[in-house]
Formats: structure tokens, sequence, C-alpha cells
């Protein structure tokens, strides 16, 4: 058998079956406790598998959303009901079904990648390369093979970041409607990606205000300035919206104060309950400066941690080789976007900066290297993309074009 990508992601895959059936049948702790059982469990609940205190499950036959929605009252709602509408419907009470739900949004999700990676005229033996990681890191795999949430956000970002790459360089505005729905599902998901959404609607504006700037900007100085950029932008949805956003005032320092409140609970909410792989003790952001100087400090640790000095597990040892090995990457796509000629290099570089956006994002709320595993999953493909974008090969070809 020839080893192709398209091999590669059928791997993959399998092997992320093998993990699912697993958990569905034996006993696998990292696969039925915490987050992920707590999904599959509550979702049982509400579609009449399971009893508590009330004698019975909530969901009527009707199954309305709003029922479902009202009664979970946390992070993961929609996903929560989703599954529980599934298992009413079809009757089924199958920890190993919603864990292949989660091997097949894998799957898309590479298939998707493979679409960008072509997209972005990728050379064959670079994407190989990209989807022998994208397939086969090991976090990637425990966490995709299991019911959670962050597959279907991994699936929904690639879309995403494919129907603007669609949309600007073909002009393909029926990709439209793709890029919203997209957006809008990751959003229901967790709410903190509307962020996310936002940013990749700005930048979809921002490329084509900027199209004929053939220059581009420099990386260096836009990393420099994005806290700063986030934090305007922060305050312009603090005056429009409240809920999360509720930081209305009129002052961008004011905002600043309040943002750094809420952020310094939540992370204190965090640290409240004890935990062997928090990376933080404590967190105090009293103003501007304190949150400029927070977010670069959070998102080295969040993208680096443990530390050697913090490793007390086998568990650690791995965590410490993705996160050297994640290092590695990073650098391959800082250093290998410059070298791409231009007909390319905006693009790809607008991949890495969603990237970079991303993780910052969630670097906001994470305190924990084992959650920190997790949330680096739905940004990863753009990692795996920006990181191999880059090929002497390409960049040959493609300066021989430009000087056509």
């Amino acid at each position: 058998m020839i080893l192709t990508v398209r091999n590669l992601i059928l791997i993959g895959f399998l092997i992320r079956l093998l993990v699912a059936f697993w958990n569905g049948f034996f006993d696998f702790e990292f696969g039925q406790n915490s987050d992920a059982g707590s999904f599959h469990n509550r979702a049982r609940f509400f579609a009449g598998f399971l009893e508590d205190e009330y004698g019975k499950a909530y969901i009527t036959p009707a199954f309305a959303w709003e029922e479902c929605l009202v009664h979970v009252k946390g992070r993961g709602s929609f996903f929560t009901c989703f599954l529980a509408k599934f298992y009413y419907w079809t009757n089924i009470d199958s920890l190993f079904i919603s864990s292949a739900f989660s091997c097949i949004a894998w799957l898309m999700s590479a298939n998707v990648l493979l679409k960008i990676m072509r997209l972005l005229s990728i050379d064959k033996s670079s994407q190989f390369k990209a989807m022998v990681v994208y397939a086969l890191l090991p976090s990637s795999i425990l966490i995709t093979s299991i019911t959670l949430r962050e597959p279907y956000e991994l699936l929904l970002i690639n879309v995403a970041v494919f129907a603007v790459l669609k949309i600007y360089e073909s002009k393909s505005y029926r990709y439209l409607p793709v890029l919203i729905l997209s957006v809008v599902l990751f959003s229901l998901l967790h709410e903190a990606l509307m962020v996310v959404g936002l940013l990749i609607m700005l930048s979809l504006v921002g490329m084509f205000i900027f199209r004929r700037n053939r220059t581009g900007f420099s990386s260096v100085r836009f990393m420099l300035i994005a806290p700063i950029i986030a934090l305007f932008l922060i305050f312009g949805v603090s005056q429009i919206r409240g809920g999360i956003f509720d930081l209305t005032s009129n002052s961008l320092a004011d905002v600043a104060r309040n943002l750094g409140e809420k952020i310094e609970k939540y992370q204190k909410g965090g640290l409240a309950i004890e935990a062997r792989a928090h990376y933080k003790t404590d967190v105090e952001i009293n103003g501007i400066m304190d949150l400029l100087i927070f977010l670069p400090v959070g998102l080295f640790q969040y993208l680096f941690e443990p530390m050697p000095w913090r490793i007390s597990a086998i568990n650690d040892v791995m965590l410490l080789l993705e996160n050297l090995f994640r290092m590695w990457l990073i650098g391959k796509a800082w250093f290998g976007i410059r070298k791409i000629p231009i007909v390319k290099r905006r693009l790809v570089r607008l991949v890495f900066l969603l990237y970079f956006m991303t993780e910052g994002l969630w670097s906001i709320g994470t305190i924990n290297w084992g959650t920190a595993m997790r949330h680096h999953i739905p940004a990863f493909g753009l990692l795996v993309v920006s990181a191999f974008a880059y090929s002497a090969r390409m960049a040959g070809r493609d300066k021989n074009l430009e000087l056509r």
C-alpha cells in the first residue's frame, strides 16, 4: 500500500475509532470521567435514560430546545442538548456512539485541512508531513476520540478559515453562508469562540480593504500591538452588548480595569479548585498595564506549561515533549512565512495570525495544563498549515510565476 495523504487521514481516523471503542466498552478514565463523562451522562439524563431525585428526565416528547437549555444551565449546554436530542430520537444510549461522532468530526476536519493546503498550493511532500502531525499527535488522538466539544470546534474553525480563503482568493461568495453558519455553530459550542468568529469576519473585511497593499505588514509589529488592538475591540463590543461583555464605560481605562477584574475573578475561581496541573498560583490585574503584561505572559504559559521543574507524572513528560514540538512548529511557521512569495504569503500569514488569536483567547481563561491540552485542539489545524506552508520547491515555483 502506498502511504498517501488520504491514507494517513484514514489511519488517523481508524486509530481514533479504536480509542472510541476502548472508551465506549472498557474502563478508560480519560474518556469516561470529568467533562467527557459529564457531557454523555447529562445527555443521557435529558434523553430519559437516567433518573435523579426528580424521578424522571426533563425532556418531553416534543423536546423543546429551550427546555433543555434552561435546565442544563452551564457551559456546553448546546452540545449537551445536541447529544440528548440524538439519544432521544434514536433511542441509543451508547458512549461509543458519541465518541465515534467525535472521530467523524475529526475525519471531516482533516479533509477540510487538506483542501486548505491545496488552496494554498502547499506541495504534496509538505502536505504529507503536515498530515502526519495532524493525524498522529498523541494528545489530538485522545481528545478527538472521546465525547468532547473540541473535535467539532476544530472542524468548524477549519471550515470557517477555508471559507474565508475561498471568498478572498477565488471570490467564491457562495461560501459566505458557510462562513456565517460555521461561526454561529462554534460560538454556540463555546461562547468564548464568539470572539474568534468576530476576528475571522473582521480578517476577511481587512483582507479586502488592504488588497492592493502587496507588501503586507510585519508579523513582529502586529504581535506587539495585538493586545492593544484586542483591548480596543473589546471596548467597542462592550458598548453594544451586555452579558459576559457587560463592560460598558466611557473610558478605555475603565473597560480594561473591568475586564481585568472579570479575568481575575474567573481565574481565581479556577484556582480555588485544587488541581495538580495548575500553572498559576495567583492572579492580580489592577489596571491597563497589568492587563497588557498579563496577556503575553499568560499566552506563553498556556502554550508551554508544564515547565520541566513542574513535572510530577508521566503524562507531564508527554505534554512537555508536545510543547517543545509546538514551539518548533511555531518557529517553523514564523520564519517560513517570511520566505513565502507574496502570491501566498498574505493568506498564510492570515492563517497564522488567526491561530495566535484563538490561542490567545483560550489563554485568558486557562490556568491548568490539562485543560490547555484540550484547548490547543480547535486551532491545531491552523498551526499545522502555517508550519508546513513554506517549502523551497513551492517558493521557487511561485517566484518564477511572479517574474513572468
